[in-house]
């Protein structure tokens, strides 16, 4: 089954979060972690508002701290239960659990971990029809009492991704097909690959990729080549992508190197 915390960021205990950043660093840089946490202020509506629970969304230090804060609670909540999980694998606020005790257990265990604090609370998903999703991976029991694994999707999921025509660096548009074709390389099982190689050669005509370009991605990641890495420094330039120039500028500069 998989636990999941409901609004984790957002219902960060900061005076616990505190606590365990006080054990386990020196008070100086405590100190300064407190001074990031506490004073959080945002705007709406033309009205300031301080926000007194939880860590700021997009801060830098907000998944360091909840994450610190999670491995304190998830240690303290399993030490306490009666009845431990055979199997517990979290991600952030995602939790992988294997329960060998029963289903009646297992929901006196769910109202254990959400008995552990006032604002983190957990919800329950469990295995349907032998399968069961966690993260982008649906995982599945199959008939011989083995383990498969394929690359899983949300059913609002809408395949749209950088188009082909947009106005954004080729380099950035080709990272996405190489993410999307490691990404079935690494998580497919064999039985599943060539479905989800030929799904995602799909995907990438619907946003305006040439089939050639799909199928030379997945070689590539299928087949990596080991570069060997050149001992003198090359520096390296940055610019902003504008169609026709930096191309220009990228030519020209190439031939000074």
């Amino acid at each position: 089954m998989i636990f999941d915390v409901k609004a984790l960021y957002t219902n960060i205990p900061i005076d616990e979060a505190m606590d365990v950043v006080h054990k386990i660093t020196d008070p100086n840089t405590a100190k300064l972690v407190e001074i990031c946490l506490k004073p959080t202020f945002f705007s709406f509506k033309d009205e300031i508002y301080e926000q007194t629970c939880g860590v700021a969304m997009g801060s830098p230090l907000s998944p360091s701290i909840a994450n610190l804060f999670m491995e304190h609670f998830e240690t303290k909540a399993i030490e306490s239960s009666p009845l431990k999980p055979k199997l517990w694998k979290r991600f952030v606020d995602d939790t992988y659990v294997i329960w060998p005790h029963g289903k009646e257990n297992l929901n006196k265990f769910l109202e254990h971990l959400n008995s552990q604090s006032n604002s983190i609370k957990f919800m329950m998903e469990v295995e349907e029809n032998g399968c069961l999703p966690f993260l982008d991976i649906l995982i599945k029991r199959n008939q011989d009492g083995t383990i498969s694994h394929q690359v899983y999707r949300k059913k609002t999921h809408t395949e749209h991704y950088l188009h082909a025509n947009s106005h954004h660096h080729p380099a950035q548009k080709l990272g996405v097909l190489n993410t999307l074709a490691t990404r079935a390389i690494r998580i497919s099982y064999h039985d599943n690959f060539e479905q989800e190689k030929n799904h995602l050669l799909n995907v990438f005509k619907k946003n305006g990729c040439k089939r050639h370009q799909g199928i030379n991605v997945f070689k590539k990641v299928e087949n990596p080549i080991n570069k060997q890495h050149r001992d003198d420094y090359v520096s390296t330039i940055h610019l902003p992508y504008i169609l026709g120039t930096t191309d220009k500028i990228s030519h020209i500069l190439k031939k000074t190197t």
